[in-house]
């Protein structure tokens, strides 16, 4: 219901119809949750184009962003509520390779939260 209801506001917003996809996963998401995902989004009549961890999504929106074009390796942060993620991509030619990733589901932003208010 939820992937449905996020198709129906893309294709408000957007004015046409969403058949194709790409998603984005945690870094630590497992093969058989990734395998979830897209089954979700094939029921709903999606065509998965790619499933990406977070971290590489955001390497490549920042070499379009940016117009990398020499060589760069880039550091991602990913810090959300309840996790860190952290990935080394090398960024050449329009394309990025993922070097290294890291992820611990036992800290996030909550915990950062917490350290600041203390």
């Amino acid at each position: 219901m939820t992937i449905s209801k996020l198709q129906q506001l893309a294709e408000d917003d957007l004015g046409c119809l969403v058949k194709e996809i790409v998603i984005t996963v945690p870094s630590f998401f497992t093969n058989l949750q990734r395998k979830s995902m897209i089954d979700a989004d094939t029921i709903t009549g999606l065509d998965v184009l790619q499933i990406l961890n977070e971290g590489s999504a955001l390497a490549i929106h920042y070499a379009v962003e940016k117009q990398v074009s020499r060589k760069k390796r880039i550091l991602i942060l990913d810090i959300s509520a309840e996790t860190v993620d952290v990935s080394i991509c090398m960024l050449e030619k329009g394309l990025c390779e993922v070097v290294a990733t890291v992820g611990d589901t036992s800290l996030g932003g909550v915990d950062f939260d917490n350290k600041i208010l203390e």
